[in-house]
């Protein structure tokens, strides 16, 4: 793929738009936009029978996501949805002039990154082969704001090594305005070096900012621009490397401290021999100092019995530690004086049913965006303006028409495993409906992809569809789930279709033993590993499930293993499904593919076309191994691991929906095979 086929433009100067406070009219604008580009609707997803809900509702494109303020707060920057895709839209909030969009005809967005008051970088990413694999290849986009105008970065470099990504973002330099810093790639060598970077720069400069090491492919550096750490492999790629730099830019290695349990949560600017770390702290991680030259611990600088660190927020200039964010819901994150804690107050004052975020404050204080959600709100912003009285004002909704309109209500569970183990899970039921007292329902079992990540007590749209439709939701956090402690999620480690798997088979049964679900009703869905358990239970558990769905699943545990060796920290990412050679058997034994002879029930395949997460291959080959089982192959055209375009979206809800129509209410049976194929 060329450089020239990653195409941007302009979408927007002779669009007057009244807006000036809020992005509600930016947002409708969007839409007259989206609708005019779209054109006819002839194409369009039919729509689906949702009672006072439609399908738009839950699987359109959440209409604004990643909000931002540009450092003076002059600038509000937000991705939209608008024509079936995401669109970056910049907007003085300060002068009634013209908002500015950006857009791509064929990438996607990733983020975007202030670097001074007018200059704005965005990176973008578009599906891509090289020699032979498939990759993604990231570009940088400078937008000059004042100007409003923008262009491609780098479109003079040729070094081939940095031809895939050039979005390795490390950090702005406070001190040299208008420079950031980037991690590339030098010819000939696989391993990254940093170079200071002037906005909009069309190569990189010939001189480095830091020199490349030996098996280090990421770095980390400091709100001052000061190189922290470097991580990488070993050239075997079993084990992982930890660099930590001292005061005097002396590298420590720091890879088998504490057995390999340390991650650096922060470093501080005030004392450059520091770090933040998390370690274990009995069954769960604490935050601590540790002093990089002397190799040791200071104090303990906070920890909770209940609770990993989820992750720590400094200050603008590095110095201090604002906020400490815990992973446990029950846990109260921890906020340590000045403007975030106060806004904080003052947003938990005002929105006392959500729990709130401050996502960005303006340098000067000026302005700053809050978020508010819960489990049965969606994602809803608000901007914070520092006037005479302050006040606080809606922005957007990420799913507008359910602010305040969810049809469910989402319970917080826990059943015992075959093997005393305790599991966390998430009913979601209709509204009014009390699960220690219902009759039972026709149930979708939804397992969350990773698997080393987990379901919250948060707004789910495909849950929430799936309440819409009729019915009840179960998400189960199975061991290997992150949150629950070292030894919950180690539990997990090469055990895809084993322990992790009963976990949700002992959920299933537990639904019915305690006369929520109906016995003949029960449906298993899920994305990414999610599709493989949802492949799993239907060849592990043919009597339990009525019928399985996939959503981008892996179908091949060898296949994947193996693919993945070909990505740099491939074999390293996968240790915890499996070694190709040393648990092949393992790795066949629990292969969906490998177990085509023992699915009974109708089974539903849905695959982007060009994901780089989960190659399509995986349902391809699973569907030709269904032969004359009964099943249905839907392929997204150029859709990708995440729905990230709305036509594809749209399309996989109402297969989804579909099907469990058929098979959960109706009763009724795909035709046979060679019906089911597209």
């Amino acid at each position: 793929m060329t450089k020239s086929g990653i195409r941007f433009n302009v979408v927007a100067k002779t669009i007057v738009l009244a807006f000036t406070i809020t992005v509600l009219t930016l947002l409708s604008s969007a839409t007259v936009l989206a609708a005019t580009a779209q054109g006819g609707d002839e194409n369009q997803t039919p729509e689906f029978e949702l009672g006072n809900y439609t399908l738009k509702d839950f699987a359109s494109l959440p209409k604004v996501r990643k909000l931002g303020l540009s450092p003076n707060g002059t600038y509000f920057t937000a991705v939209i949805s608008a024509f079936g895709s995401q669109v970056l839209a910049i907007e003085n909030i300060k002068e009634d002039v013209k908002p500015f969009y950006a857009r791509g005809d064929a990438w996607d967005l990733r983020w975007f990154e202030w670097i001074t008051d007018k200059d704005l970088i965005l990176s973008i990413s578009v599906p891509s082969t090289m020699y032979g694999t498939p990759v993604t290849v990231t570009r940088l986009v400078y937008i000059d704001v004042e100007k409003s105008e923008m262009k491609m970065m780098f479109e003079r470099e040729r070094r081939e090594t940095f031809h895939q990504i050039q979005d390795d973002f490390l950090g702005s330099l406070p001190s040299d305005p208008g420079y950031f810093l980037l991690g590339a790639r030098l010819p000939g060598k696989s391993n990254t070096a940093i170079y200071r970077v002037k906005v909009g720069a069309r190569a990189l400069p010939g001189r480095r900012y830091y020199p490349s090491k030996a098996n280090i492919y990421d770095w980390r550096v400091d709100r001052d621009g000061d190189v922290r750490a470097g991580y990488g492999f070993t050239n075997n790629q079993k084990s992982s490397i930890t660099l930590l730099m001292d005061a005097q830019g002396n590298a420590h290695d720091y890879s088998g401290f504490s057995g390999g349990n340390m991650r650096v949560a922060a470093f501080p600017t005030h004392d450059k021999n520091l770090a933040y770390v998390e370690l274990p702290d009995g069954e769960f991680e604490a935050l601590y100092e540790l002093n990089i030259p002397e190799r040791k611990l200071g104090k303990k600088i906070a920890g909770h019995p209940d609770s990993d660190i989820a992750g720590v927020k400094l200050n603008r200039d590095g110095s201090e530690i604002e906020v400490i964010y815990y992973d446990n819901e029950q846990v109260a994150d921890e906020y340590r004086g000045g403007f975030t804690e106060r806004l904080k107050l003052t947003a938990d004052q005002h929105f006392k049913e959500t729990t709130n975020y401050v996502e960005t404050i303006a340098a000067d204080e000026s302005a700053a965006i809050i978020s508010a959600a819960s489990a049965t709100q969606p994602l809803h912003y608000y901007v914070y303006r520092a006037t005479s009285p302050p006040s606080i004002s809606y922005l957007a909704s990420t799913y507008p028409t359910l602010m305040d309109n969810a049809p469910g209500d989402v319970f917080s569970m826990n059943f015992t495993a075959r093997d005393g183990l305790s599991i966390p899970a998430y009913v979601t039921l209709p509204k009014g409906i009390d699960p220690s007292n219902m009759r039972a329902k026709p149930f979708v079992v939804y397992p969350h992809g990773g698997p080393a990540a987990r379901d919250f007590l948060r707004f789910d749209w495909v849950a929430q569809m799936l309440v819409a439709a009729g019915y009840g939701v179960m998400q189960i956090n199975f061991r290997g789930s992150t949150g629950y402690g070292r030894a919950f999620k180690e539990a997990g480690h090469k055990q895809w279709g084993q322990a992790m798997q009963d976990d949700l088979t002992d959920g299933t049964r537990w639904l019915i033993d305690n006369g929520m679900a109906k016995e003949t009703g029960i449906c298993i869905f899920g994305g990414s590993y999610g599709g493989y358990a949802a492949m799993m239970g239907a060849a592990k558990e043919p009597d339990l499930y009525q019928c399985a769905a996939s959503l981008n699943g892996v179908s091949d545990l060898r296949a994947l293993v193996r693919k993945s060796s070909n990505y740099i920290g491939g074999r390293f990412g996968t240790r915890f499904i499996g070694r190709l050679w040393k648990d092949r058997k393992m790795l066949r034994d629990n292969s969906p593919i490998e177990l085509v002879d023992q699915i009974k029930v109708p089974i539903l395949l849905v695959h982007g076309e060009q994901d780089r997460i989960v190659p399509v291959a995986q349902s391809r080959r699973m569907r030709r191994a269904l032969d004359d089982k009964l099943y249905k192959y839907v392929e997204l055209p150029e859709g990708d691991h995440y729905l990230g375009d709305e036509t594809n979206r749209m399309r996989f809800a109402y297969e989804l929906l579909t099907f469990l129509d058929q098979h959960l209410k109706a009763g009724q049976h795909l035709e046979s095979a060679a019906a089911g194929s597209p």
